[in-house]
């Protein structure tokens, strides 16, 4: 199962490090984690970040579209004219 978050390098304890053992941490790559796990699966789904930042992607991933494929973004619309101000407004204005 594929699990994504925005938060690019997040680590999750599933088990502390102590004196006698080194701990168990899911660690997320570039926002993306892929387990086969069941016990990692439940930990991630029961896990207070799960639907919030966390999400399941039960599909295989995607691949990124090649610069090319991605769609174009839509040009800016040009500013509007400023209104051309009267002679004694623009006066009053530089004085």
């Amino acid at each position: 199962m594929i699990f994504r978050t925005p938060h690019y390098n997040l680590v999750m304890v599933m088990e502390p490090m102590t004196k006698e053992s080194p701990g168990r941490r899911i660690r997320f790559q570039d926002g993306v984690y892929v387990t086969s796990s069941k016990e990692e699966i439940d930990f991630i789904k029961q896990s207070r970040s799960f639907g919030v930042t966390i999400f399941a992607d039960e599909e295989q991933p995607k691949p990124k579209p090649k610069p090319e494929e991605q769609p174009k973004p839509k040009p800016k619309p040009k500013p509007k004219p400023k209104p051309k101000r009267s002679a004694r407004l623009q006066e009053i204005l530089d004085s």
